[in-house]
């Protein structure tokens, strides 16, 4: 009896393993037919964006790439690949680029990118609301040609006006010092992208430049500020970190220093000397303001009436 039980059971699993071998192989013959009978879906090569581009960015084969596109929905513009013809090629040959921000997967067109020697390229490159101004450095003033385009700089100022201000001013002032600045040194802008070094966006060798002219891009009120200050002083170009560091501030070292610095602060002659020479001269006097007197209170009077007849006068005290 058992032996019949057992025998029946294994004839029922092999049936319903049979059973389903027999239902896939069939489905799986249908999906084949089916996928062979269906239209076979053309497509085409097209350049998109591998990743995000910001505008002024160089277009290179390290940030796009070529992706399947279906044929009917490559529009007019777009580049795509064929025999004997790629497109990226030519655009890397050319050093373009974005005029116009790509999204990762966007497919690239001409219309977007600039080619970085062809006049009129510079407008695609500024951001919108902002400018473009020049101004002139030196290996000195420019951290030795290391400020390359789209790197981020502080612009410095250095001066001699506050001797002058502070002369023409002392008596108002009431100022009895001897002034010992001369120079002052203050940042003026920060934290300013670089557009260009003379009229060179890209391609620089050994990643410096000892340029004779910094274009910047700069929003219009910054633009006056710039311009105000080539005719005040020096200007000078501190390169700042790609990653600002947090903290590193002067507060926390519990020193609080205006935004600026004077001879004087650098130098600890200058600023001895003028102690000693200041307290040397003697206080400035303040100038006592004259006093108005007030007028006498009149004398109490009395009449006397006599008749027709009055008379007046002053009453003894």
């Amino acid at each position: 009896m058992r032996i019949l039980v057992i025998a029946l059971i294994f004839v029922a699993v092999t049936l319903a393993g049979g059973t389903a071998f027999l239902v896939r192989s069939y489905l799986h013959t249908q999906q084949t037919e089916i996928a062979q009978q269906a239209p076979k879906i053309q497509s085409a090569k097209i350049l998109v964006a591998s990743s995000a581009l910001p505008v002024g960015t160089v277009v290179t084969s390290h940030n796009t790439e070529y992706r399947d596109w279906p044929e009917d929905g490559v529009a007019d513009g777009y580049l795509v690949k064929s025999q004997g013809e790629d497109p990226l090629a030519k655009i890397e040959k050319d050093k373009h680029i974005v005029r116009h921000a790509l999204a990762k997967g966007e497919p690239i067109t001409m219309d977007k990118l600039y080619a970085s020697g062809a006049p009129g390229f510079l407008p695609g490159v500024i951001a919108p609301g902002k400018r473009a101004i020049a101004i002139k450095v030196s290996a000195e003033s420019s951290a030795s040609g290391f400020i390359l385009p789209d790197d981020r700089v502080d612009v410095v100022l250095t001066h001699n006006l506050a001797r002058k201000v502070l002369a023409e001013n002392k008596k108002k002032l009431n100022i009895n010092k001897l002034i010992v600045v001369e120079n002052t040194t203050e940042t003026i802008l920060k934290n300013i992208r670089v557009l260009a070094l003379d009229q060179k966006v890209s391609d620089f060798k050994d990643g410096a430049m000892l340029a004779k002219t910094v274009l910047l891009e700069v929003t219009p009120r910054q633009a006056q500020i710039l311009a105000t200050a080539k005719a005040m002083g020096k200007l000078d170009l501190t390169l700042r970190s790609a990653e600002p560091r947090s903290g590193a501030k002067t507060a926390a070292l519990g020193i609080k220093r205006p935004p600026y610095t004077t001879d004087v602060q650098v130098s600890p002659f200058l600023s001895q000397i003028g102690k000693e020479l200041s307290a040397g001269l003697p206080k400035a006097r303040s100038v006592p303001t004259a006093r108005r007197k007030s007028a006498p209170a009149p004398s109490p009077t009395i009449t006397i009436y006599r008749g027709t007849s009055s008379a007046t006068g002053a009453t003894a005290k």
